[in-house]
């Protein structure tokens, strides 16, 4: 992740899209939150979309990548650099910690914001566990996270020469949302969308993948 954070890839745009649809839910969300958490902002923190959202509220950005924050208070409005580094008017935060493991104390956040971030986790529901320990009563969680069809192409083309895995196995949601009952969430909705991005050959995807720190693919280029 540390390593990603210093790449301009295309990736980001995809983070993008998912967040603006994620966005178009909170019309549906009857809630004023004062203080929201960013679980796993990356370097493209959702701080300036909730804002517009939510005006009076408070935004915590939390990323495990201490260069992965540093990118993202870089990308802020110079206006802005200014006034959290003054600490005049500011309303957001940035943190370096582990979602697994929150530096955010006991009922104290009213609203959880996690874009991509999940996939990044050893234990979603140990994750699960800390997103319910630091929200409120009546709190909501909203997240998005890869399916178990994310790359589906680029892992039957693999396991059509070798046996060995070359993609990451992802959680489907209902394990998801079992994940979620039982670490003291109540009434999970999830819901399921396909988003396709094509690309003339396999070198720019897995290019655009070790932008984004998934570099669990990896293509030999003296080979066919």
């Amino acid at each position: 992740c540390d390593r990603a954070a210093s790449t301009s890839g295309d990736e980001r745009v995809v983070a993008a899209e998912i967040a603006g649809r994620m966005a178009a839910r909170l019309d549906y969300v009857r809630l004023e939150p004062r203080h929201i958490l960013d679980a796993g902002c990356g370097k493209v923190p959702a701080a300036q979309l909730l804002e517009k959202r939510f005006p009076e509220a408070r935004v915590t950005c939390v990323d495990a990548s201490f260069q992965m924050v540093k990118a993202a208070r870089r990308g802020e409005p110079l206006l802005t650099r200014a006034k959290l580094a003054l600490g005049i008017g500011a309303k957001r935060i940035f943190v370096c910690g582990d979602i697994e493991s929150l530096p955010v104390a006991d009922a104290s956040v009213d609203m959880i914001w996690s874009n991509l971030a999940l996939a990044w986790v050893q234990d979603a529901g140990l994750a699960f566990r800390e997103f319910h320990r630091v929200l409120k009563e009546g709190g909501l969680l909203m997240f998005s996270t890869y399916g178990p069809d994310t790359l589906c192409e680029l892992r039957s083309a693999f396991a059509a020469v070798e046996d060995r895995p070359h993609v990451h196995e992802f959680t489907d949601m209902h394990d998801l949302g079992d994940m979620l009952l039982s670490n003291g969430f109540a009434e999970p909705v999830m819901d399921m969308e396909k988003l396709v991005c094509t690309f003339a050959d396999v070198v720019p995807l897995v290019r655009e993948l070790q932008q984004s720190g998934q570099t669990n693919v990896v293509v030999d280029r003296r080979r066919g």
